[in-house]
């Protein structure tokens, strides 16, 4: 069956379209040329200062010019697959360098509903369910956005340290005493990590591990 869905519906690299070599666009979530061209040297920082809550980052791509316009077709365009493209990334990740990680949930950071509405899905839930899906672990949204506020491309760095008051934890959610995986689509500050992780903690979470896709972060080049 799966060699079926590879011939019906091949895997194209996400960010240069290649349908070259599947089964490595496959197990991977990108082509061998670009990962070696957008793949972090360092994919897993253990205790970031950036997120001082998490135990973990982990980050598989540096965020250059292909893998930014790869993002873009992805969250505007509907090429959906993508999304699952860069969950794998992640989970291979993952299993390079953080086998000692046991999570019991993989979560996501939240939209606002205005601009869920705006698109129709969340960028970040689409790459936590491909995640959760590869390692057999289950999905749960486990906080909510009060606000969208402006992107974080078009903040400055010390406005977006404000963060206090835009996510709350989900009413109906019980995390106390689980490992959580929290996954984003890139790390720029890393603040929304930080907020998401430190409310995640003080709601009883045992241990936050936080992810994204790609980052253009110092630390992970």
């Amino acid at each position: 069956m799966r060699g079926l869905k590879q011939l019906l519906f091949p895997t194209a690299c996400p960010i240069c379209g290649s349908l070259k070599d599947q089964a490595y666009t496959e197990e991977y979530g990108l082509c061998r040329n670009c990962a070696e061209k957008y793949l972090n040297k360092k994919q897993i920082l253990i205790m970031p200062a950036f997120v001082p809550d998490a135990v973990a980052a982990i980050c598989p791509a540096f965020y250059g010019e292909g893998l930014r316009d790869a993002m873009r077709r992805f969250k505007f365009s509907g090429e959906t697959y993508i999304g699952e493209c860069f969950g794998t990334m992640i989970y291979k990740a993952i299993c390079a360098g953080c086998k000692d990680l046991d999570f019991d949930i993989v979560t996501c950071v939240p939209l606002s509903e205005e601009r869920f509405a705006e698109r129709g899905f969340n960028q970040s839930e689409e790459v936590a369910k491909r995640v959760a899906k590869l390692a057999c672990i289950p999905f749960a949204q486990t906080l909510t956005r009060n606000m969208q506020g402006r992107s974080q491309s078009s903040l400055l760095t010390e406005e977006r340290q404000e963060k206090k008051g835009l996510f709350d934890i989900l009413p109906s959610i019980n995390i106390r005493n689980k490992s959580i995986l929290l996954t984003d689509d890139i790390i720029t500050t890393g603040s929304t990590l930080a907020e998401c992780s430190r409310i995640l903690k003080e709601a009883g979470a045992s241990s936050v591990a936080v992810a994204a896709v790609a980052g253009g972060r110092k630390e992970f080049i």
